[in-house]
């Protein structure tokens, strides 16, 4: 296990540029989406800067994710990783644990927060089924 998050460390560290902008990006949507736009014409720019924000947020995760996964391939017989005694086993969870915490936890966290900032109630964090 120890493996597994040695891995995960290396990849938030090798890909923290897009990953710095993936957060920045998720942090300032709601935040677009919370200003007080005080005529149409500003509305219309802040639908449109959430729009485009929300554009971004999708095309940088993909890359991210992406990026994470083909920078070891697990294939490629001339990876460095090859040349070490890590399992590909190991590889992929420290790649699906990566793409999670990225991907999972930290919107979950973003949403939360905001959600604490601007005193929504409980009752609506989590939808009823």
């Amino acid at each position: 296990m120890s493996h597994v998050w040695h891995l995960v460390r290396h990849d938030l560290r090798a890909h923290r540029a897009i990953l710095l902008a993936w957060l920045g990006v998720m942090i300032s949507l709601p935040i677009v989406a919370t200003l007080p736009w005080s005529d149409q014409v500003s509305a219309g720019f802040g639908v449109g800067a959430a729009l485009a924000l929300q554009a971004v947020r999708v095309l940088l995760g993909t890359a991210a994710v992406a990026s994470i996964v083909q920078a070891t391939s697990p294939i490629d017989d001339r990876a460095f990783w090859r040349t070490r005694p890590i399992a590909p086993g190991t590889l992929a969870a420290a790649h699906i644990a990566t793409a999670a915490a990225v991907l999972v936890v930290v919107p979950i966290l973003v949403v939360l927060t905001i959600a604490v900032l601007f005193g929504v109630p409980r009752t609506h964090w989590v939808p009823s089924i």
